[in-house]
């Protein structure tokens, strides 16, 4: 590897290589998609965006154990070991400093990467902080990242998980305080499984948005839309505000409508009144 590289660029090199078969895909986590051969690009793109972002939102604590810091059990005394062991138990807790927040999961499919995400990191949070940040500066900071689609929680893959997983992670969002009424829409995307079908899965998992509100489908205008994906036997869920706004998560067209919107802006200026 070359001396010249920075500590970021080695960073996403190494992060690029995580990913092994066998890693088991569960969330809350990140799909993302990508052009045909840019899988591997995509991965350090979106590390090195996404881990900035979480640094910002949750910035980590540098006082916090690490294995690292460990002594041995045979420099211990009993007071001592027990201080340790009740410093790991808090370690567990909260992740440590040069602990990684995000992990790449070996997807056999081309276009698709998937990253897991440890808490505190809230996939939905740092998906929308990355596209107001798009609002804000007119640019994206990724090539390759196509559209982004968090969820916050997965699953089996079958009718009846699913539809507990629903429940879960529907009712924080349509029972928040204070209460009021949603217009709402469900999307779903199947990959990769020929046993479920979006016909099946959405009445299914609208019978699991709390009805006391009076929140009502619109799909042409909702607050919120229900994520779900599905890959091979794994489904995942969010409920997610702006997703219309930011074109889908769709980065590119995201980053397109706001060209085109300063091009109109800038014509009207020079043809005045």
């Amino acid at each position: 590897m070359s001396q010249n590289l920075t500590k970021r660029e080695k960073t996403k090199n190494r992060y690029r290589a995580l990913a092994r078969k066998g890693d088991r895909l569960e969330g809350p986590g990140i799909w993302c998609t990508c052009p045909m051969g840019k899988e591997k690009q995509v991965i350090g793109e979106l590390y090195d965006v996404l881990d900035s972002l979480a640094e910002e939102l949750w910035p980590r604590d540098p006082n916090v154990f690490t294995n690292n810091d460990a002594q041995s059990d045979d420099d211990l005394d009993e007071e001592d070991f027990e201080k340790a062991l009740a410093n790991e138990l808090s370690a567990i807790k909260k992740p440590a400093a040069n602990e990684r927040r995000l992990k790449n999961v070996f997807i056999d499919t081309k276009c698709l990467a998937f990253l897991s995400c440890r808490p505190p990191l809230d996939p939905v949070r740092v998906t929308l902080a990355y596209f107001e940040e798009i609002e804000r500066t007119g640019r994206a900071r990724t090539r390759n990242v196509l559209r982004l689609s968090p969820v916050v929680a997965t699953c089996v893959a079958n009718p009846t998980e699913i539809a507990s997983l629903a429940r879960r992670v529907l009712k924080p969002v349509f029972e928040a305080d204070p209460p009021r009424p949603y217009r709402y829409k469900i999307q779903t995307r199947i990959r990769n499984n020929t046993k479920l079908s979006s016909e099946v899965l959405i009445p299914e998992i609208a019978q699991c948005v709390p009805k006391e509100l009076g929140h009502v489908v619109d799909l042409q205008n909702p607050e919120m839309v229900v994520l779900v994906e599905i890959y091979q036997a794994v489904c995942g869920i969010s409920v997610v505000p702006d997703w219309l706004k930011y074109k889908r998560f769709n980065v590119v067209e995201y980053v397109q409508s706001l060209n085109r919107a300063d091009e109109t802006k800038e014509s009207e200026e020079v043809s005045g009144p």
